[in-house]
């Protein structure tokens, strides 16, 4: 028994890295060799915004149903349901911790030297976290009160996933519609991830200063409606 369990753990922790690479070997192919937009160095531009979408992307995707699928231990204990977005978001953020190693690892044997910028990185991977809270409990609040929310998650993630900049730099979207992009908190934390680990630069404050508002605004939303919600979980949850 504990053999399996720790084959499946290291398993998901082998997956958390081999994910990101084989998402970069397709989109190189795709957007690099086929359609000929690649920008220099694009292969670890690719690895370093996939690597950031990852934690957003793959917790939002496993915390929104936390709730829902809590049927028997909601209506068992009585508990703050907010643990159950909160204990997917540590053990998929203590996976990033270790893969985010392995990048830095990868992105110094390929010559990008660490900067002075790297002190802006616990800031922006904070900024990070609290951007996944928010949303992780948002969607995993709503689903319970809207079960139909539940299809959309996937289409939403993938949506959001392409216009996040992970395939293009910012500075090619025309300027007139830059504004409507960075409506997209994760436009500007990719594009800040890069300019420090690759390009040795400060993050634009201008840019990070719409996903603060936006980070925000979503995280006290989620907080107040999982808060208020929290009785109501057990007889939501037995309706549907």
């Amino acid at each position: 028994m504990m053999a399996t369990e720790a084959s499946k753990t290291y398993l998901n922790f082998l997956w958390w890295i081999v994910d990101p690479l084989f998402t970069m070997v397709v989109f190189y192919i795709v957007f690099a060799m086929i359609l000929k937009r690649g920008t220099e160095d694009y292969p670890i531009f690719l690895l370093v915004g996939l690597v950031a979408w990852q934690w957003f992307g793959n917790t939002v995707s496993s915390a929104a149903h936390s709730i829902q699928q809590a049927r028997s231990l909601i209506n068992q204990v009585k508990f703050p349901k907010i643990v159950l977005p909160l204990t997917v978001i540590l053990t998929n953020t203590y996976k990033f911790l270790f893969v985010i190693g392995v990048l830095l690892v990868v992105l110094w044997t390929a010559g990008y030297q660490p900067t002075i910028c790297y002190a802006a990185l616990p800031f922006l991977m904070f900024l990070q976290l609290i951007l996944i809270y928010g949303t992780s409990t948002l969607v995993a609040s709503l689903i319970p009160l809207l079960p139909d929310l539940q299809y959309v998650v996937t289409n939403f993630l993938r949506a959001m996933m392409f216009l996040s900049g992970i395939f293009y730099p910012l500075s090619t979207i025309p300027e007139q519609f830059q504004s409507v992009f960075l409506l997209n908190p994760m436009v500007s934390i990719i594009d800040a991830y890069r300019n420090i680990l690759m390009y040795g630069q400060w993050p634009f404050v201008e840019e990070l200063s719409y996903a603060i508002l936006l980070t925000v605004l979503i995280s006290i939303t989620a907080t107040v409606l999982v808060n208020s919600l929290d009785v109501r979980f057990g007889r939501l949850i037995d309706q549907r």
